[in-house]
């Protein structure tokens, strides 16, 4: 009897084992899925602190049978539900679905509250939309952020203005602290306004920092400011001169300062001069030459600009005067002498004499004294070179011996 118990058991299993190889159930081809009749949440959505993403949901595609449709790839949408008070979903919330499932990895709340569900559709099909099951979205954690300013140098600023994530601002002083409460965790950029030109942030501004919940992110600003430079102008003097006896050049002066050298046809420019009024003089003009404009005059300089002064200077033949003295000793005396120059101007002197032209031009001459008879001897040069300055008299001296 045990015999063919065993020999029972042993052709029940084999017929199991073959029934199963041709029948093709416990592993063969999987089954292929009908038409989309649904979707179905298959990753719901967890419970995640606001601002913070949610771990990710997945959404599938089924037929009737509850088999996910692998062939469809249309658009899944996500939308959060109206009957929890119109909170907004954010970041990405239409996607593709590959091999019949959405894959949503980035979905963000703000707000925290309980209760919310998504509502997963495909747009374009007939699929019914569905929610997903409750779930919570916590209050976010929060920390602090303390900003130090640091400023040194001269032409300070009054102040600062310093930002968090380009919402939330608090003023701040040049050597100052402020503190942002109950700032998200997370990271954060803060932003250093209100710098002037002549000041610069010795770092990185905006500074980006990390919050953790319950401590204290730190960002500081060092600053470092100069003086500006002093707007200046600049002055251009000009010399336009004309007629004759024309000196070399002359002297120009700014507000009464050192002298410098300008030609008498000429343009000087000064430069780096405060903005104000300032005067501007001509020096150095001879007596035969007559400045036309005022001398000095006033001109204004801006910053950033050029002031001009033009000098116009005419100018004549420059005369002076010529004193001829005569000295004369011995016996057998002349009569008199003449004077002579080379210009052909002459004139008659005694033998102890003293006369003066007028209106000799200005310059070097020489002066020859003539009728001299051959018993006397001029002991002086004879032509005598003299310098004739204009409008000063020049002397020329002659020293004769006569004999018997």
């Amino acid at each position: 009897m045990k015999s063919f118990a065993v020999l029972a058991l042993i052709a029940l299993v084999a017929s199991c084992r073959l029934d199963t190889f041709f029948g093709g159930s416990g592993g063969g081809a999987p089954p292929v899925a009908g038409p989309p009749a649904d979707l179905r949440f298959t990753d719901q959505p967890q419970t995640t602190r606001a601002r913070k993403t949610l771990p990710p949901v997945r959404v599938a595609v089924r037929d009737d049978q509850g088999n996910v449709v692998a062939r469809f790839g249309g658009v899944v949408a996500l939308t959060i539900d109206s009957d929890t008070g119109g909170v907004s979903l954010g970041d990405t919330t239409t996607v593709a679905a590959v091999n019949g499932i959405a894959t949503f990895r980035h979905l963000r709340i703000d707000k925290p509250g309980a209760g919310y569900r998504l509502v997963a559709s495909a747009p374009g099909t007939a699929l019914a939309p569905v929610k997903s099951q409750a779930f919570a979205i916590l209050a976010p954690l929060t920390g602090n952020i303390t900003v130090t300013t640091t400023t040194q140098g001269a032409d300070t600023p009054g102040g600062y203005t310093v930002t968090v994530d380009d919402t939330i601002s608090q003023s701040i002083g040049i050597n100052a602290v402020v503190t942002f409460i109950g700032v998200a965790a997370g990271s954060h950029v803060v932003t250093l306004a209100g710098v002037t030109p002549s000041c610069s942030v010795d770092g990185t501004n905006p500074e980006t920092v990390d919050v953790s919940g319950g401590e204290t992110a730190q960002a500081s600003f060092a600053i470092s400011c100069a003086a500006p430079p002093p707007a200046t102008g600049d002055v251009v003097v000009t010399t336009a001169t004309s007629g004759s006896s024309v000196p070399s050049g002359y002297a120009m002066s700014l507000d009464g300062g050192p002298a410098t050298p300008i030609g008498v046809n000429d343009s000087v420019t000064v430069t780096g001069i405060a903005p104000g009024d300032h005067t501007v003089a001509i020096g150095g003009v001879p007596a035969n030459c007559n400045v036309a404009s005022s001398n000095p005059q006033t001109v204004t300089v801006a910053a950033g600009n050029t002031a001009r002064a033009a000098f116009t200077i005419s100018c004549v033949l420059a005369t002076g005067s010529l004193t001829v003295t005569t000295t004369t000793t011995g016996s057998n005396l002349p009569a008199g002498y003449t004077v002579t120059l080379e210009n052909g101007q002459s004139g008659t002197i005694g033998i102890n004499d003293s006369v003066t032209a007028t209106g000799i031009a200005a310059g070097d001459h020489t002066v020859t004294l003539g009728g001299v008879p051959g018993n006397c001897t001029v002991a002086s040069p004879n032509p005598l070179a003299v310098t004739v300055p204009a409008g000063a008299t020049a002397q020329a001296s002659f020293t004769i011996s006569c004999g018997p």
